[in-house]
């Protein structure tokens, strides 16, 4: 179990938290939550032993090791992803490494004696500590978190420092989730995912015995993978044991009951504040008066629930009407050196169409967002000139872009036109910045207030087509909840890229999922996708055989014999349907040709034939869907 009492932590005249206590124990899974700044960062630093408290003490059993997913992105190293990913079983591989030697020293009959009993016992005794460690599993764990985080087999040899911040991030999980620790800390694990590796981090989480606290603003990863609240506000915290779901209503319930015990407080104190006045006049009551004063002075003060916390006020100005078309492009393609990002791609964008951009990360949902946006040129297909379009993009790095060295209020000034420049002031309010905020240097601000900010940019301007890359990335539940009521309300044509499943629904009506190199619409809005597709875990799902069984490829190590042999099969599968549509095909030409003929429903044997006919079409159906199975299995085997 872990223990904190009496946790506290100053930051000048700041009190970040006041005398904190709590406890997790072995396997619980705990979700820590408030708005940005409350210090749940913070709070894991200082459980992880990186920060010392000013009081108070955290307690954690000897035979836990702690496991700490940070925000902060690691410096870039050479070696391989599966490399670090292997890394986590160091003891193992040590160990095996000793028992090698030993295995060595035996086959060449060098031991005699005492050192002989030694090397009999180590053997023993490290053959047994490796079946604990999960030596034999090592490999096929390591293929299966990768390929689970999105990797392909084909990554796993590429160094890290050839892949971006956040798949970077991603090797780590990895390595995390393989080194299983008795207590695991993920701070925003989810900003660097895509959707379906987040369906199946819960699905690991959700098995997994580790002891988890997790700090994420996505409301549903929340949901599948805690079953305790603990909510960090103004120093203290408040404790829920439930889901989030009913912690919502929880909350609900506890601020309503601290709100009347508060106003009752006041009315109480206003009472005897007044009885004290009268009393104070008179002589004989004057004693009677000082006992009073006395009671009012011990009495504990109960706060306002929510006294202090400000909302984001925010609300997109009506859009001028556009033409009707807003963008058509046709056959689309966009190249990066020698990769295809896509290619063939047709996107039409009607005026008042909500879309959402969705899938796998490096597909292109990005970039066909810039395409659309016309900060990037398309390396094939066309384009059809629109009307009267203005739009409005908010990038996923937008806040990054942000010039460090300006203020908040001289980052808007320079991006508003005369007309807007007497608006900045009221716009930075409603995006709370007021008062010395709007002093504040771009440098000094946390990734939540840029956010904010280069979302302000987004009102200097009126828009008809509203494209947001990521736009929740870096914002508290709160915020969130408010940019997605405004969105509802925006009466312009939308397209956003995001992952958040909680923020998407509800809020657009067409889906493009982007995977493995092709780009598929859907007509409804996100729940509807995934309940169609059956994503409970998309990449299991596209392993699974007809038996309903995970298939067994991911658990095999490279190039090792039993991978080998499993490559051969598979080759030896997907030849056999190749041949077999191949012959219903031409099986069905030949029936179509028969039937073509004049006369043909005449005949005797007509009946039959088209029942055949029928039935042929349905084999081939299924052995079409066949061979797609075999051409994706072959993809765990890259030559």
């Amino acid at each position: 179990m872990l223990l904190v009492s009496d946790l506290s932590l100053h930051f000048g005249d700041r009190t970040l938290f006041n005398s904190l206590s709590f406890s997790i124990q072995a396997g619980e899974k705990v979700a820590l939550i408030g708005r940005n700044g409350t210090g749940k960062t913070t709070l894991f630093r200082v459980l992880a032993g990186e920060i010392k408290p000013d009081g108070g003490r955290r307690e954690v059993p000897s035979d836990w090791r702690i496991g700490y997913l940070s925000q902060d992105i690691r410096p870039v190293r050479t070696e391989s992803v599966w490399d670090i990913a292997m890394s986590a079983f160091e003891e193992a591989r040590g160990l095996d490494q000793y028992m090698r030697e030993i295995e060595e020293k035996l086959t060449a009959n060098i031991l005699d004696g005492d050192d002989l009993e030694k090397a009999l016992i180590d053997l023993e005794d490290g053959h047994h500590r490796l079946h604990v460690l999960g030596w034999e599993q090592a490999e096929g764990e390591a293929a299966k978190v990768l390929k689970g985080l999105g990797f392909q087999q084909s990554d796993f040899q590429k160094a890290l420092s050839t892949f971006s911040g956040g798949w970077q991030v991603r090797v780590w999980l990895a390595k995390l989730l393989l080194e299983r620790p008795q207590f695991l800390m993920l701070d925003e694990p989810t900003n660097h995912l895509d959707i379906e590796a987040i369906l199946w981090l819960e699905q690991f989480l959700a098995k997994s015995e580790m002891a988890l606290l997790l700090v994420s603003h996505d409301r549903r990863f929340l949901e599948a993978c805690s079953s305790r609240i603990m909510e960090l506000h103004h120093g203290d915290l408040d404790d829920y044991q439930m889901i989030y779901s009913r912690y919502l209503e929880e909350r609900e319930l506890r601020f309503q009951q601290r709100q009347e015990a508060a106003e009752s407080q006041q009315r109480k104190v206003a009472q005897m504040q007044a009885t004290i006045d009268r009393f104070r006049a008179k002589a004989s009551k004057a004693s009677m008066a000082k006992s009073m004063e006395k009671q009012l002075a011990k009495m504990e003060t109960i706060e306002m629930p929510g006294g202090g916390d400000k909302t984001m006020n925010l609300r997109f100005a009506p859009s001028p009407r556009s033409g009707q078309v807003v963008f058509d492009g046709r056959g689309l393609k966009k190249v990066y050196g020698e990769k295809i990002v896509f290619s063939g791609v047709d996107l039409k964008i009607d005026r008042g169409d909500r879309i959402a951009f969705i899938g796998q990360n490096g597909q292109g949902k990005t970039t066909l967002a810039r395409i659309v946006t016309k900060l990037l040129p398309p390396d094939g297909g066309t384009i059809a000139e629109s009307h009267q379009v203005q739009i409005g993009f908010y990038a996923q790095d937008q806040s990054e872009r942000l010039d460090a060295k300006k203020t908040v209020l001289s980052s808007l000034e320079d991006e508003a036109g005369p007309e807007m420049r007497p608006q900045v002031r009221k716009i930075l309010g409603t995006f709370l910045f007021s008062g010395e905020d709007v002093e504040k240097k771009v440098s000094v601000l946390s990734g939540g207030e840029r956010a904010r900010l280069a979302l302000a940019e987004l009102m200097l301007a009126p828009i008809n087509l509203l494209v947001l890359d990521e736009p929740t990335n870096h914002l508290d539940m709160a915020a969130k909840e408010v940019l997605k009521r405004s969105i509802m309300a925006y009466d312009g044509t939308l397209l956003v890229v995001s992952h958040d499943r909680d923020f998407l629904s509800g809020l657009c009506d067409k889906i493009y999922y982007f995977k493995d190199g092709s780009i598929k619409p859907f007509l409804g809005d996100i729940d509807e996708f995934l309940r169609q597709q059956a994503v409970t875990d998309e990449r299991l799902l596209a392993q699974r055989s007809e038996t309903g069984k995970i298939k067994s490829d991911d658990l095999l190590a490279p190039q090792s014999p039993e991978w080998q042999e499993a490559r051969k099969k598979a080759k030896k599968d997907l030849q056999r349907w190749e041949k077999e549509v191949e012959h219903l095909e031409r099986s069905i030409r030949t029936l179509e040709q028969i039937m073509a003929e004049p006369g043909f429903y005449e005949r005797p044997e007509a009946a039959k034939k088209s029942e055949e006919y029928q039935t042929m079409k349905q084999h081939l159906t299924q052995a079409e869907l066949e061979w797609e199975r075999c051409v994706e299995r072959m993809g765990h085997f890259p030559d």
